[in-house]
């Protein structure tokens, strides 16, 4: 049996707006208007999808954190040899918009640091 694919919950309103307004248009009879909502509508339940991912049950295992393309692997100072490793991924507007923890844990602190918009495939956006 195939199991039904998830939506995260923050896409809902994202759906279902141009999904209320294309029938709003269809009702009026303003196909032209109706069905360009509807393709947008469709394509938010796409971007807003959540499919199931399996994990290796091995804990030493690190798998991606998300969908897309790596774009940088590379230490952060490297000069220090105790420095961690960055790696950037590219996320497409195709590609599934969650992260997951790529390893077993518990995060113990959050730091937030005001930023900026930038292009996401700029090596200072990540």
């Amino acid at each position: 049996m195939l199991e039904r694919s998830q939506m995260v919950k923050d896409g809902i309103p994202w759906i279902l707006i141009p999904t209320l307004a294309a029938l709003l248009a269809a009702f009026l009879g303003l196909w032209w208007v109706a069905v360009p909502l509807l393709v947008v509508a469709a394509f938010m339940a796409y971007f807003f999808r959540d499919p199931r991912r399996d994990a290796p049950d091995d804990e030493d295992s690190i798998v991606s954190p998300a969908d897309g393309r790596v774009t940088r692997i590379e230490k952060l100072s490297p000069e220090d040899p105790d420095s961690p490793t960055v790696v950037s991924i590219f996320l497409s507007p195709f590609d599934v918009h969650i992260n997951r923890s790529p390893i077993a844990g518990r995060v113990t602190g959050l730091a937030y640091t005001k930023g900026r918009f930038m292009i996401a495939t700029k090596d200072e956006a990540s």
